[in-house]
C-alpha cells in the first residue's frame, strides 16, 4: 500500500464528485418557505459564519479580512460597513463583545458597541498547529474550543492582556464549538459527538454522547441542545440532567450541515448548496420548514430579530451573504437539480439522464425557454409549474465532441431569470467519469520519492486528502 502526499490527489476530487440527485432532495416538493430579501456579494470567498445582533450581522471570513460587519437594517440592501482582522472560522457575540476565532492564529476580541467595531485584544498562540474553532464566554473567562487540545481557558479580566490560564482536556479532543448554561459547558466535539463539562471547582468532563457524523456547531435553548453533524444532518439532545444527555431527534439536511443559528422556534442551518430552516418548537420532532438553493456553498446561517421586529435569516455563502425572511416566496422560484452533469465518455450511442425542475415559490413559474448547448437535447423546451410543483425532463447527449457548456433555463423568476446547469462530456483528462480508469500521473510521495500511478496497477492505493488553510 502506498500513500501519496495529500495535495497530490486533490484533482481526483472531480472524479469522486457525483451529480446524482439524492432521494431527500428529489422528494423536497412544496413551497420552500424562504423568501430572499437581498444579497451582498462583495465578499466572494469563504464566508463561514454569522451572528446577528439587532440590525447588524457579524461575519467570519476564511480568506482575507476575517471579521466583517453588515448593516441589515434594510435587508433588501445589506451593506458591508467594516472588514478587518485575521481570517476567521467563526464569530461569537456576547453583549457588546465579539470573539473572532481565527483557526491557527488564536482569538481576536472586538468591541461592537459602536460601528465600526474596535479591536480590543488578541491572543496569538505560539503553536500554530492548534485550531481555535469557536467558544463560549462566562464572566471574565473565554472557553475556546481549541480543536486538538480540548478547551483553552482565556482570561478576559485585564483589557489588553488576553492570555490562557488553564486547559480542559477531554477524554477525546476534536472540539469545534461550545456553549455554556447553568455552570456547564457543552462541547460539539467533532467525531466524538457531545461532551459535557462541569465548570464548578476544577472543570471536569462528566458525560459524553456519541453522535453520527461530525459535531461541528452547537446551540442551546433551555435544557435542549441542537448540534449540526455535517453529512449526518442535525440533532437535538435533552440535557435536563447534564450528566446523562439523551438524544431526542436527528433529521437529515439537504447538504452538509455546518454553522447554525437559533432564535425562538427557528433553527437556521447552512448546509452547503442550501440554506435551511427548521421548526424546533418540539425538539423531539424537528421539522424542516424552509430551504433555498444558494449561489455557491452556504457554510453558515443565523437567525435574528431586527429593530423593527422582523425576523430574518442571514446566510454565509461563499459567493457573499444573503438575507431571507422565513416566509413563502410570493413569486415563482426556480430550482434545477442536479446543478451540473458529467456524462463522462460518450461513444456512438447517446446517453441521457433525468433532471428535476422545481418551483419552490407560491406563484406560477413560467420557464419560457430551456436552451441546451451543442450535442445536447432536452425533452421539453418550456414548462409551466404551479406553486410547489416539479417536473422531470430528460437531457440527452450524443457525439464524440467534448462539451463544457451550460443549459440555460430562462424563466420569470425575478431573482434567477437565467439559471445555468453545466454539462460535461468527453472531457476525460480533466473530468474523469466516476468509475472510470484514473488518468496516469507521477507525484512525490510522503517518502520523498516519485511514484507513478500505473506502476501500482492491481494494488490498493491509499489517497490522503488534506488542505492547509
Amino acid at each position: 500500500m502506498t500513500r501519496f502526499a495529500a495535495a497530490s490527489a486533490a484533482f481526483l476530487l472531480v472524479a469522486l464528485a457525483t451529480q446524482a440527485l439524492t432521494g431527500e432532495a428529489r422528494a423536497q416538493n412544496g413551497v420552500d418557505g424562504m423568501r430572499l430579501l437581498g444579497r451582498n456579494n462583495e465578499e466572494f470567498a469563504h464566508m463561514m459564519d454569522f451572528h446577528v445582533v439587532g440590525d447588524y450581522a457579524y461575519a467570519s471570513n476564511g480568506l482575507g479580512a476575517g471579521f466583517q460587519t453588515y448593516d441589515i437594517s434594510n435587508p433588501a440592501i445589506p451593506i458591508r460597513v467594516n472588514a478587518k482582522g485575521l481570517s476567521a472560522w467563526r464569530v461569537v457575540v456576547a453583549g457588546d463583545t465579539a470573539f473572532s476565532f481565527t483557526h491557527s492564529r488564536g482569538v481576536e476580541v472586538y468591541d461592537v458597541s459602536s460601528v465600526p467595531p474596535i479591536l480590543l485584544d488578541a491572543f496569538d498562540p505560539a503553536d500554530a498547529s492548534i485550531s481555535y474553532e469557536g467558544g463560549a464566554r462566562l464572566g471574565d473567562r473565554l472557553y475556546a474550543a481549541a480543536h486538538q487540545i480540548g478547551i483553552e481557558v482565556l482570561d478576559l479580566g485585564t483589557p489588553g492582556d488576553l492570555h490562557p490560564i488553564s486547559r480542559i482536556t477531554l477524554a477525546d479532543n476534536a472540539c469545534w464549538n461550545a456553549v455554556e448554561s447553568g455552570g456547564y459547558l457543552y462541547v460539539a466535539n467533532g467525531r466524538f459527538g457531545l461532551s459535557v463539562v462541569n465548570l464548578a471547582g476544577t472543570p471536569t468532563e462528566i458525560a459524553t454522547l456519541a453522535l453520527p457524523g461530525l459535531a461541528n456547531d452547537i446551540e442551546i435553548a433551555g435544557a435542549t441542545l441542537f448540534l449540526s453533524l455535517a453529512a449526518d444532518g442535525i440533532a437535538s439532545v435533552d440535557v435536563t440532567d447534564p450528566a446523562h444527555p439523551v438524544l431526542l431527534d436527528r433529521v437529515a439536511t439537504l447538504g452538509n450541515a455546518f454553522s447554525m443559528g437559533l432564535e425562538g422556534d427557528i433553527l437556521a442551518v447552512g448546509s452547503y448548496p442550501y440554506a435551511e430552516r427548521f421548526d424546533v418548537s418540539d425538539p423531539a420532532a424537528i421539522e424542516r420548514s424552509g430551504w433555498d438553493a444558494t449561489l455557491v456553498y452556504a457554510m453558515g446561517a443565523d437567525v435574528g430579530v431586527l429593530s423593527n421586529g422582523d425576523t430574518v435569516v442571514v446566510v454565509a455563502d461563499w459567493r457573499g451573504m444573503a438575507v431571507y425572511a422565513p416566509a413563502d416566496d410570493p413569486v415563482g422560484d426556480i430550482d434545477v437539480y442536479p446543478h451540473h452533469i458529467d456524462f463522462g465518455r460518450v461513444d456512438a450511442a447517446p446517453r441521457d439522464t433525468t433532471v428535476v425542475v422545481r418551483n419552490n415559490g407560491s406563484a406560477v413559474l413560467n420557464v419560457s425557454l430551456i436552451l441546451p448547448p451543442s450535442d445536447t437535447s432536452v425533452s421539453s423546451s418550456s414548462l409551466v409549474l404551479g406553486p410547489g410543483e416539479s417536473e422531470e425532463i430528460t437531457v440527452t447527449v450524443a457525439g464524440t465532441n467534448g462539451v463544457r457548456a451550460p443549459i440555460h433555463y430562462f424563466s420569470d423568476d425575478p431573482e434567477e431569470g437565467d439559471v445555468l446547469q453545466m454539462i460535461y462530456k468527453n472531457n476525460a483528462a480533466t473530468f474523469p467519469q466516476v468509475g472510470s480508469e484514473a488518468p496516469d500521473f507521477t507525484l512525490l510521495g510522503t517518502d520523498g520519492q516519485p511514484h507513478t500511478l500505473s506502476d501500482y496497477r492491481g494494488r490498493v492505493i491509499y489517497l490522503e486528502f488534506g488542505a492547509a488553510w
